[in-house]
């Protein structure tokens, strides 16, 4: 525990649970998952701007997938990552 906060694999914030192991001070929860979508399979401003945002996410707090197609260079930057990827 730190400071009367109690750690673990999920530690959220406060405002991202409602139950009432939340307000006891137990603060777990799952990942939320998120879906990305991309069009193009080259790597250009919007895609820049993606990767950056992937990287800022907590891990603890969120599960990206990306969905593109084609086999460019922006799938094999995602890959070499080590991001999950589906098929458009």
């Amino acid at each position: 525990m730190d400071g009367g906060r109690v750690r673990g694999p999920w530690p959220i914030e406060p405002e991202f649970s409602r139950s009432e192991d939340a307000r006891q001070g137990l603060r777990f929860a799952m990942p939320y998952k998120l879906l990305f979508l991309d069009q193009f399979g080259t790597i250009g401003g919007g895609q820049r701007v993606l990767l950056d945002a992937l990287e800022a996410l907590d891990p603890y707090k969120f599960t990206p997938t990306v969905a593109l197609h084609g086999k460019r260079d922006f799938r094999e930057e995602l890959k070499s990552s080590g991001r999950t990827l589906l098929n458009l």
